[in-house]
């Protein structure tokens, strides 16, 4: 197992770094970023330069508080009310579409009726909270 030399994950595996830190790497053309790619590719994962990820806590708050929102507002991928379109799929849709059409309030992005928690300062965006 190869082992992080550098940053913030010094001392661990390249296996165990977080998706978004390698997708970060890849954006920002790092020294490791072959690497980076190497490890995206064993995992099956794509660098999507206009996405965003969703943390774990965003999700769990999503599920926890406003399903209700998914169940009114979830579509197909053809924008049509066939109601296919999973949680995941639905925060990822929302959140470009809060950033594109809403004046943000420092992190925040109100829109649906939800405060959207989005960390805009890495090359992928995160959504980390829903209020």
């Amino acid at each position: 197992m190869e082992i992080v030399n550098f940053g913030k994950h010094t001392g661990e595996r390249w296996t165990r770094i977080p998706v978004s830190y390698l997708k970060w790497m890849i954006n920002a053309e790092h020294s490791q970023m072959e690497k980076a790619q190497a490890e995206m590719d064993r995992r099956g994962t794509s660098v999507d330069p206009h996405g965003i990820g969703i943390s774990g806590h965003a999700l769990d708050r999503f599920s926890q508080r406003r399903l209700h929102v998914w169940e009114e507002h979830r579509q197909d991928g053809d924008g049509q009310d066939v109601k296919f379109e999973g949680i995941h799929a639905f925060l990822v849709r929302v959140s470009k579409e809060a950033m594109e059409k809403v004046e943000p309030r420092g992190d925040k992005f109100k829109y649906l009726g939800m405060k959207l928690v989005i960390d805009t300062s890495m090359a992928e965006p995160v959504l980390k909270s829903v209020v």
